[in-house]
């Protein structure tokens, strides 16, 4: 049985209470894992000199640890003054400013993470004094690679339905996993494995013969196991002449010559 809770009392610096969503969308490419984030994060309490504005009106200046090897690539928000990563004692910080006091921040952030075979820490972000960080991470496979079966597998799986209104996938994305977590995952990792496929044919014949040709009628029915090919090819033997090439799922067939 794993237990998980957070209390509203948790403060951050200085008596400003934070807590942050988030939804984090890692897409394979051929240049690596790129990441799409967006947090929302919410600020309560009293304020303080150069993290919240006077009089309680909300903070100014959040600070995020960096999880993973990742990086940020751009950051935009309303409101959002600058942005920075800095390095401090071995570790790397995106530090946030805005124009003024805010008690809620939206931000959106992109950013390309390194890939390997070997499993790696998940990218990510941990807001600096928040009592409350609860979030989403959606992965996407490429054509020819996957995220191994093994990722991210200290968390709970997530349906899309449950996303909150104000972290919402792009309406043309279709992750294939999508996982929940309630806070940061630090200790969750990653890994990318050739997506591999098993293609079985069975191939039936029917002819005719006649003085002059040979009619052939050929049935042929696949059988996949992983990612399905989207083009098949055949060797005619010489002199042959295909008439008719037709399939439930057949979009255009055509004949070339090859050396």
């Amino acid at each position: 049985v794993r237990l998980r809770w957070f209390s509203s009392r948790i403060q951050g610096p200085e008596g400003v209470r934070l807590s942050s969503e988030s939804l984090t969308w890692l897409r394979l490419e051929a240049a690596g894992c790129a990441v799409e984030r967006q947090e929302v994060v919410n600020v309560s309490g009293a304020g303080a000199a150069g993290m919240a504005g006077a009089r309680g009106e909300g903070a100014q200046r959040l600070r995020f640890k960096l999880l993973g090897d990742w990086e940020i690539s751009r950051v935009a928000g309303p409101g959002l003054a600058t942005w920075q990563v800095q390095a401090e004692a071995g570790q790397r910080w995106l530090v946030v400013q805005l124009v003024k006091p805010a008690k809620e921040l939206r931000l959106e952030m992109a950013g390309l993470m390194r890939t390997s075979g070997d499993a790696a820490p998940v990218c990510g972000l941990s807001l600096e004094g928040a009592g409350r960080q609860e979030g989403f991470i959606a992965l996407s496979y490429a054509a020819d690679w996957q995220f191994s079966p093994l990722s991210l597998s200290g968390l709970s799986r997530a349906a899309r339905e449950g996303l909150p209104a104000g972290l919402q996938l792009p309406r043309e994305a279709q992750p294939d996993r999508l996982f929940r977590f309630l806070e940061p995952p630090q200790a969750e990792r990653i890994a990318v494995t050739a997506r591999q496929s098993r293609v079985t044919m069975q191939t039936g014949l029917a002819g005719v013969i006649r003085p002059d040709r040979l009619w052939v009628q050929v049935r042929s029915r696949y059988q996949v196991q992983g990612l399905a090919p989207l083009r098949h090819e055949v060797v005619l033997p010489a002199g042959w002449r295909v008439l008719e090439v037709g399939g439930s799922l057949v979009r255009a067939w055509e004949v070339t010559e090859i050396e």
